[in-house]
């Protein structure tokens, strides 16, 4: 972004140096002295350019000098950050951006190459790319703890990462370096920060860059990161993220967020990564009170977003489907399936089906789980039927 003025002439009026040389280069030109034009010329180039620098505000100055530097002296830049905080969070920010901007150009190009094709040692930058990218992440975070737009950064470039094999083995092989905790932390911590400001929430579709949104869009969309990562550990790393509070997490964010959809969606969707067929998971799901805080998120949203109806109606039917038997465990039972389905006719699962169900009564999987659910909590109603279209039309 620049500031007032132009590159000729200042913010309070007065003429620059560009543009004394370019009005001289006319009488140059006139005279024949071709040579003398030229030069005037290339100063008016020159001096144009600096001024354009000049004018730059410092995170698109910062942005330009990172854009051009490897991985590999975008990591040094963070790690010698020790100005100012405005200045060291603008590195923090700038430089996890090119990064992740970086890792998804190299990742994509290797995705879109033919097997065959693809090179070892390109599989081999990839992978030090994306163990620098994490290294640059977690230093951020340790710098920048409190600052939204660091720890958004630094949590999309982790979701970014997250199914990269090497970056999951250091989650647990070095988990004294690049733990969940920290991140998971500041979270926490950045949710905290919302709750306090307790600021009213926008939608985030009418921005495109994050420092473009207002402070709550900000904090909304950081949650949102927050949960999407947490879900693409998902697969491996299931149970860490559960001891680590990861399912805490998930749920406060959705029931501070529970009118926002998008937050909802990305929680519930990765609540459902998290915890399908497994028991233990499950039971700890519960445990935290989870059935009635996914139903109360999905009140408000549920008519508003198909994937809140499909990723909330998925959770719900995976606990109720259990057979009260697998919660059985050494010490007493895990969970109370009689409490648990009290708990839900507490929450409004009979409203809350039937209003997705009405909503979209031409997605299946969405009428079935509604239909499953319905029938499972006793509702003694009439049970919404499918009105798309059916196997047989579209065969034909």
């Amino acid at each position: 972004m620049m500031k007032q003025g132009s590159l000729f002439w200042a913010p309070d009026g007065s003429p620059r140096f560009p543009i004394v040389t370019l009005v001289s280069i006319l009488p140059l030109i006139y005279t024949g002295h071709y040579h003398w034009a030229f030069t005037a010329l290339f100063a008016t180039f020159l001096t144009a350019c600096c001024n354009a620098m000049d004018d730059l505000d410092m995170e698109t100055k910062t942005d330009i000098r990172l854009n051009v530097m490897s991985p590999e002296d975008i990591v040094h830049e963070l790690e010698k950050a020790t100005g100012a905080e405005a200045d060291r969070t603008t590195i923090a920010a700038t430089g996890l951006r090119q990064l992740s901007q970086k890792y998804h150009k190299q990742s994509t190009k290797l995705t879109n190459q033919p097997i065959p094709s693809v090179r070892k040692d390109q599989i081999q930058r990839l992978e030090e790319l994306a163990l620098l990218s994490q290294q640059a992440a977690y230093l951020a975070l340790h710098q920048c703890p409190h600052d939204d737009t660091v720890v958004a950064g630094a949590i999309s470039l982790l979701a970014l990462l997250a199914k990269h094999e090497a970056v999951r083995e250091r989650h647990v092989q070095q988990a004294d370096v690049y733990g969940l905790d920290v991140p998971l932390r500041c979270i926490r911590d950045a949710l905290e920060r919302a709750q306090e400001s307790n600021s009213d929430v926008e939608q985030l579709n009418e921005c495109e860059r994050f420092n473009d949104m207002s402070v709550a869009q900000q904090q909304a969309e950081l949650q949102r990161k927050a949960c999407l990562w947490l879900g693409a550990l998902a697969g491996g790393l299931n149970d860490l993220v559960v001891q680590e509070g990861g399912l805490q997490i998930l749920l406060s964010a959705a029931g501070w967020y529970r009118n926002h959809s998008e937050v909802v969606n990305w929680a519930l969707w990765a609540m459902f990564e998290l915890c399908q067929d497994n028991v233990k998971r499950k039971a700890a799901l519960v445990e935290l009170n989870g059935v009635t805080c996914i139903l109360q998120a999905m009140e408000t949203t549920v008519t508003e977003s198909v994937e809140v109806a499909r990723h909330g109606l998925a959770i719900i039917f995976d606990i109720m489907r259990t057979d009260p038997q697998e919660f059985i465990v050494l010490d007493g039972p895990l969970i109370d399936m009689h409490k648990v389905k009290n708990a839900a006719l507490i929450a409004g699962i009979h409203s809350i089906c039937l209003a997705a169900m009405k909503s979209y009564s031409d997605k299946a999987e969405i009428m079935m789980l509604g239909q499953a659910l319905l029938v499972g909590t006793s509702y003694g109603g009439e049970i919404p039927t499918f009105t798309g279209p059916n196997v047989h039309e579209r065969l034909k």
